[in-house]
């Protein structure tokens, strides 16, 4: 059988012409974070290890959108945390409680998983995220929120939680985000989690049935405003948690980039209903000067009790020499020391446990770290 050439051409034209736009409409990226480092820690306890993260949270994810026309985007993303030293995946959390926590080790969306739409107007999003005081820690703290340099403030903060915080604390499942149009010199993010309980549910707390429909609820706002080389953010956010009687944090920060050195600072506070309470701060900067980058910070917390007597106080301060190779690799040489004092028992993020140090132990560890972007 034989084609007329002008029908083929005009066939495959047609074809091709829907590919392109097709693919002009809508796309899909694999992205990820490899870090892996020599790691050297000392409380009570020393411990050598090959570790993951002591710089940049590892991560493995898909993101993608579509062009629905009229400004209108549909958009997602899924982000899981990975362990380069063993290959296993990161524990989440899918009811911001103690019940919904899981095990690490199987690989889960547990950094992000959401489906949203965005526009001129802002952006919705559905699922699991970073939640808005969270994201003050990651934009005011030199080290980004994360790894070893983590500021003392973030660290001891999240605690109040009270169950795996580095599941809850950082994010929440569950949850409706809306997010301010990203230009201009106002950003903003608001968020409304579930804890998904039934509305008959309770528990025994000191011998006393107690209401739990509302725990793992949780309700935020952030605002950061950016003008000149300056920029100030504001966040707030409660909790729902009955044996707490809800945990309330909000976090200010600011900088101010002076050539190639940016200024940090930022003042936290949360406090429980039971009547505790935790102040954290923060000083800081980085510099980049060509392939080379540095980055200092210190930062301190206190708790106290209901009766206003301290319970914890730690120190942290954190220094970073890192060289770029390229543009996706770089080597790192990360420094950190906690000071403990009233009973705290703070050591540097993941490198130690609880188990290896002791009330007022001070703490130190030292990384030297290898980390590829793709």
């Amino acid at each position: 059988m034989k084609f007329p050439m002008k029908g083929t051409a005009l066939a495959l034209s047609t074809l091709l012409g829907a590919m392109v736009s097709a693919h002009a409409q809508s796309n899909v990226s694999i992205y990820g974070i490899l870090d892996a480092s020599v790691s050297y820690a000392k409380a009570a306890q020393s411990k050598t290890a090959l570790r993951s993260g002591d710089l940049l949270a590892q991560r493995l994810g898909f993101r993608g959108s579509e062009d629905l026309g009229s400004g209108l985007k549909a958009s997602f993303m899924l982000e899981a945390g990975v362990s380069v030293d063993n290959g296993t995946g990161s524990a989440t959390n899918t009811n911001n409680q103690a019940s919904g926590g899981t095990a690490a080790g199987a690989l889960t969306f547990n950094r992000q998983s959401w489906v949203g739409l965005e526009g001129a107007w802002g952006a919705l999003r559905l699922g699991r995220t970073f939640n808005p005081t969270y994201r003050q820690y990651i934009d005011f703290d030199p080290f980004g929120g994360g790894g070893l340099g983590a500021s003392q403030a973030a660290q001891s903060s999240l605690a109040t939680y009270g169950y795996n915080p580095w599941a809850v604390g950082l994010r929440h499942s569950n949850a409706v985000e809306y997010s301010l149009p990203a230009k201009g010199a106002l950003t903003g993010q608001f968020m409304y989690a579930m804890g998904e309980n039934a509305s008959n549910a309770t528990t025994t707390i000191n011998g006393t049935p107690t209401d739990i429909s509302s725990d793992g609820n949780y309700l935020a706002g952030r605002l950061a405003y950016k003008f000149g080389q300056a920029q100030i953010g504001f966040a707030a956010g409660q909790m729902k948690n009955a044996a707490k009687k809800n945990v309330d944090e909000y976090v200010l920060g600011g900088k101010y980039a002076l050539g190639d050195v940016v200024l940090m600072g930022m003042y936290s506070h949360s406090k429980e209903g039971i009547g505790t309470k935790q102040n954290g701060w923060l000083v800081g900067g980085t510099m980049r000067r060509n392939a080379m980058a540095y980055s200092l910070s210190l930062s301190g917390s206190q708790t106290k009790n209901s009766s206003g007597a301290s319970i914890g106080k730690s120190q942290k301060m954190a220094a970073l020499a890192r060289y770029h190779l390229s543009k996706r690799s770089s080597v790192y040489l990360l420094g950190v020391y906690t000071r403990n004092s009233d009973g705290a028992n703070q050591v540097p993020l993941f490198a130690l446990t609880p188990a290896d140090t002791a009330p007022n132990q001070n703490a130190r560890a030292i990384s030297v770290g290898l980390t590829h972007v793709f």
